[in-house]
């Protein structure tokens, strides 16, 4: 996955962040920091 595939996920959480219940939110954030340590792989 590129970086710019990386962000369109990252972007796509917040859409998804809104309707969201709790337990997902909690799915959420881990999907969040999973694609953040990806971006920051392709970066390296």
């Amino acid at each position: 996955m590129d970086e710019r595939q990386i962000r369109q996920r990252l972007e796509s959480l917040v859409d998804r962040w809104l309707k969201a219940s709790p337990a997902e939110k909690r799915i959420l954030i881990q999907e969040k920091i999973r694609l953040e340590e990806m971006l920051e792989e392709e970066r390296a």
